[in-house]
């Protein structure tokens, strides 16, 4: 057998051998679920009715409603296990929760404040068709917390700029003070630091005394003429 015989045999082999897996792999099942199974929840939802479209084939005591509800922040709350807010009977009625998520895509969780839509399914005991119901959960933080939180940062700020080396803060003394006192008998203070002193004998006080000076200056020259004319007489 020639050497362009094999060459042609193998190109053919080759060929032939892309085509089949080529098919198995787009007819392997993993594929096929790989490529489903993001449309599975919401073609599930979809297949689910509504109340409304089921409810006059539901006997009355299988209709569930759903309230809207808030939980706190970081409480216990399980959607999957907590049916506060839905009215049931629990003999007539199985009710399973499909979702609960955010409209930005998060899961339910109480560790995070948000508003969660939550999707239930409704399944009656006697066979009837099983529908969806949905309320609104909402996660919200009391207001305690949020004021601690905010003191919590003021506080943090504060601390930071206090915190030096934990020394008291410089106090601040008035300079000592002497007393002075006048002739008069009255008594005036002055700072040590000599920047203001206050005077020893008011104006007032040497005009109340004047006229005692006067007359005790004229009872002295008095005196003196006196004594001068008793010599000339000698």
């Amino acid at each position: 057998m020639s050497s362009l015989i094999k060459k042609k045999i193998r190109r053919a082999l080759a060929g032939i051998l892309s085509v089949v897996s080529a098919f198995s792999l787009e007819g392997s099942p993993l594929v096929a679920y790989a490529a489903g199974s993001a449309n599975d929840s919401s073609a599930l939802e979809a297949e689910v009715p509504e109340l409304e479209d089921v409810l006059e084939k539901l006997d009355e005591d299988e209709i569930v409603t759903a309230e809207d509800i808030v939980v706190g922040y970081g409480s216990s709350f399980n959607p999957e296990e907590d049916f506060d807010g839905l009215s049931y009977k629990e003999e007539k009625v199985e009710i399973t929760l499909h979702e609960a998520k955010s409209e930005s895509g998060y899961a339910f969780t109480t560790s995070r404040a948000d508003t969660y839509q939550a999707v239930y399914y409704v399944e009656p005991v006697s066979g009837n068709p099983t529908y969806q119901i949905s309320r609104v959960i909402t996660v919200k933080e009391s207001e305690s917390d949020s004021a601690s939180a905010v003191s919590d940062e003021g506080s943090g700020s504060e601390d930071s700029e206090d915190s030096d080396d934990g020394a008291p803060d410089p106090q601040v003394y008035d300079s000592p003070k002497e007393a002075t006192v006048d002739l008069t008998g009255k008594s005036s203070t002055s700072s040590s630091s000599g920047s203001l002193t206050s005077s020893s004998v008011n104006t007032g006080d040497g005009f109340r005394y004047l006229p005692a000076l006067l007359a005790m200056m004229a009872g002295a020259a008095l005196l003196v003429i006196v004594a001068v004319k008793r010599r000339r007489r000698v």
